[in-house]
């Protein structure tokens, strides 16, 4: 499948801290920018498959342990990038920043 090799390889994947979370999911949002652009913009409301559903279904067919990470899609919007390139990561709680990372392509 072509998401298998576009998307899992070493590296394939970076991570902010994570952060204590018992708010209303449902209030949650994201937010991409690349080199100062934003490129991607979501909520919880976009989401097809809520995370309650994900999970579930995800347990008919695996188990999980401490430490899992279970990821899921992300809103349109990112394309190519190029090595150089800055990005910075958000993820908003009624529109306030509640975790903030930077990456920088290597």
């Amino acid at each position: 499948l072509p998401w298998e090799r576009a998307k899992s390889f070493d590296g394939a994947a970076v991570f902010s801290h994570f952060v204590n979370f018992d708010g209303d999911i449902s209030k949650l949002g994201i937010e991409l920018y690349i080199n100062g652009e934003l490129k991607q913009k979501g909520d919880y409301s976009l989401m097809i498959n809520k995370p309650d559903e994900i999970i579930n279904e995800a347990r008919t067919f695996l188990s999980f342990e401490d430490g899992d990470i279970l990821m899921s899609g992300t809103p349109s919007g990112v394309g190519k990038f190029l090595i150089g390139d800055e990005f910075v990561g958000k993820i908003l709680l009624d529109n306030k920043i509640i975790v903030e990372c930077n990456f920088k392509v290597i």
